[in-house]
């Protein structure tokens, strides 16, 4: 066991602190132990196997259970623990481990064993970082003369929950093993049992056991089940003595991790991602590969994990128009590019959508949601074209429950959770009867080439009677001011517009190095706040002379003639006596 106390910092996250509170906070003591379990059923010292008597060649999943024994032997997660796993074999190379040293804030930890000549007995122990705590377990390990059973990876190791399975993502895969004697050659007729290892809503295998085929093989199917989960095949056989008679002990292996997932998107993983927010759009018709902006979504399952390929997203514009007005999502990603055209806006608002799931908070961790949960319901959803935040009679929506007007999300506690994964216990009180309309809203500048400046007054920079901006530069030879840069429109110009200060005359220049060059790449609807600047020489402060001169903020988009915003510079220079 392993004492530890948390600090103040960390205690105030696991208890109200009130900094009116005058009493001083009671420590929290953490009593850690490893082992297997967690709660009533947790054993201490314990490192739990997969398999317990393993193939020459075979593998088997590790993992321990980290808990507070002085809060029920629950699993901890107050903190990230590293655990490292070791062995004999390990150290002399005759066995590996997926990962020696696994971080994990989880509770648990695990890592998969893998035997490569390591024979008889070997005790595996882990242990915490840092402590001496530590777990064990002891693998025996069959004698390479008796032969060996592998597995073999299967085609498809990612399965779709029942009723939601395709051609790409099928809720079933084949499971091969592979059976030799000790010289390698394939066992003929050897009977071959199977199990599974983890697991969760049903995850089964379409038989209990099967005889191997003339190459050795033998196959079972895994069948997926109602929960997002993850499981392992395990594959086990009798060795056999000289006169072939069983010798009672097995030999056994397990097959690649093999996960289960909606295949379906939810709503806190759907999302839009914009390659230009201020693209040339006022009265301009953008064409071709590399004009307009590229709208990319991005989506995953509910735990991050791989979608169904092949589903469609729809987009819908006002403001320009879309080369596509749907994409296919690949890997989770798919993409349409907007052009600038009529009707010409300011700023284009844009929305996709697709079917998928509503988020919810899996506080069992059983890849189900269960009464009780805290999900969150989902609008209809609503393009918002006057970017108000909420619906406004006019603006387009998707009425996916067809009542003819768009309904608004209600409190989580009054509604059913619309969703492909749920408890036996939620399905009966309505829940996941349905899917839901997931979406995502983008919006992009529609920027003109008409560009005009206004000017902020400060302790160098004031408005003169006839409205023109008047720099002041100090004695330290250079007056930093700020301007407003907007289009016709009061937006951000064109991104990549190149942005320069010219003056009359050769007194007075710019440090261009401390001030932007070109408009960026920026989302910004009440047009781009800079600061720029205006340098001359220093000068003597008593052999100087007054001067004004006229310059220019020029602003110049790409291929297209620019504008000159007039402000006026004072400054002194040094009386050359001239």
């Amino acid at each position: 066991m392993f004492k530890r106390i948390l600090s103040l910092a960390s205690l105030c996250l696991l208890v109200a602190c009130n900094s009116s509170d005058k009493s001083e906070p009671t420590a929290v003591i953490n009593e850690l132990s490893l082992g297997t379990g967690s709660g009533d059923s947790f054993v201490a010292g314990t490192l739990a196997s997969s398999v317990s008597d393993l193939a020459t060649t075979g593998q088997t999943e590790l993992s321990v259970s980290i808990v507070d024994l002085n809060n029920s032997s629950k699993l901890f997660t107050d903190e990230t623990v590293s655990i490292e796993f070791t062995s004999s074999c390990i150290t002399a190379g005759t066995a590996t481990l997926s990962s020696s040293s696994v971080s994990t804030s989880t509770g648990t930890a695990s890592t998969l064993y893998s035997s490569n000549g390591c024979t008889g007995s070997d005790v595996v122990t882990a242990s915490l970082f840092g402590t001496g705590l530590s777990a064990t377990t002891t693998i025996s390990i069959a004698e390479p003369e008796v032969g060996s059973i592998s597995s073999v990876i299967p085609d498809s190791t990612v399965l779709a929950i029942q009723g939601f399975s395709t051609n790409t993502l099928p809720a079933a895969t084949e499971v091969n093993f592979v059976v030799l004697d000790k010289s390698g050659n394939p066992v003929v007729g050897k009977t071959v049992r199977f199990n599974l290892s983890g697991g969760t809503g049903g995850v089964s295998l379409n038989r209990d056991s099967a005889l191997s085929d003339s190459t050795g093989t033998v196959s079972v199917f895994a069948n997926s089940g109602t929960a997002h989960t993850s499981f392992r095949v395990v594959a086990e056989t009798d060795i056999l003595n000289e006169d072939g008679l069983p010798t009672g002990q097995t030999m056994q292996t397990t097959s690649t991790a093999i996960s289960v997932t909606t295949g379906l998107p939810v709503a806190r993983s759907f999302g839009t991602a914009v390659s230009i927010f201020n693209p040339r759009g006022w009265n301009y018709v953008s064409a071709g590969s590399d004009q307009g902006s590229l709208i990319t979504i991005t989506a995953s399952d509910l735990y991050g994990g791989a979608i169904l390929d092949d589903n469609t997203v729809t987009f819908t514009t006002l403001g320009g128009r879309l080369e596509e007005s749907s994409c296919q999502l690949v890997n989770g990603t798919c993409a349409v590019r907007w052009h600038s055209s009529q009707p010409y806006l300011s700023t284009a608002n844009l929305l996709a959508y697709t079917v998928g799931e509503e988020t919810f908070d899996d506080l069992n961790g059983n890849g189900q949601y269960d009464v009780g949960e805290v999900f969150y319901p989902l609008d209809e959803p609503y393009r918002d074209d006057n970017r108000d935040g909420s619906y406004d009679a006019g603006e387009f929506f998707v009425d996916s429950n067809l009542n003819g007007q768009w309904d608004a999300a209600v409190d989580y506690q009054s509604t059913l959770y619309r969703g492909a994964s749920c408890s036996d216990e939620a399905k009966q009180l309505g829940h996941c009867a349905n899917l839901v309309h997931i979406y995502s809203r983008s919006s992009v500048i529609m920027s003109g080439i008409n560009i005009s400046a206004g000017f902020f007054e400060n302790d160098v920079l004031s408005i003169n009677t006839a409205g023109f901006a008047e720099v002041t530069i100090p004695s330290s030879g250079v007056a930093y001011f700020e301007t407003l840069i907007t289009d016709e429109n009061g937006a951000i110009p064109p991104a990549g517009s190149a942005i320069s200060i010219e003056c009359n005359g050769s007194d007075v220049s710019s440090n261009s190095g401390q001030m932007l060059d070109a408009i960026p790449d920026l989302f910004a609807p009440f047009g781009l706040q800079t600061t720029l600047n205006v340098v001359v020489e220093p000068y003597d402060a008593i052999n100087s002379v007054a001067n004004s001169t006229t310059c220019f903020v020029n602003v110049e988009p790409e291929g297209e003639v620019g504008t000159g915003i007039p402000f006026i510079v004072n400054y002194r220079v040094t009386d050359t006596g001239g």
